[in-house]
């Protein structure tokens, strides 16, 4: 007489057949190759190599561009300075990448320059 698998490993075998199933959907739907268990993940994508940003608080954000937190602040409900920012968690979160970037579009030539917008 055959022993019976026990109701967990029927419980786990369930659940595996379930995310093959949902795997290889997925993989036909979106045209993605399907991800077995010792599979290279980098074949879907740079995304899931690459690091993930670098995020800064507003007073991180603050020292480093020399204004006041209130001033950041103000950018973001005015929505006009050019300064991404992220809501993690209902907290503000600037990445690094988008700070250095604005500083860089912030440079000027001169007091005259207005960085090449034509105002009129």
């Amino acid at each position: 007489m055959t022993k019976r698998p026990s109701t967990k490993y029927r419980r786990k075998r369930a659940l595996h057949d379930i995310l093959v199933k949902l795997n290889n959907h997925i993989s036909q739907r979106f045209g993605i190759p399907a991800v077995g268990g010792d599979a290279d993940l980098s074949q879907l994508g740079p995304r899931l190599t690459e690091e993930p940003p670098t995020l800064l608080t507003p007073a991180q954000t603050a020292q480093m561009l020399g204004v006041a937190q209130k001033t950041l602040a103000n950018w973001r409900v005015a929505g006009t300075s050019g300064l991404p920012h992220i809501s993690v968690g209902g907290r503000i979160r600037y990445r690094s990448s988008d700070v250095n970037n604005f500083i860089t579009r912030s440079a000027k030539a001169s007091t005259s320059d207005n960085g090449g917008i034509n105002r009129g």
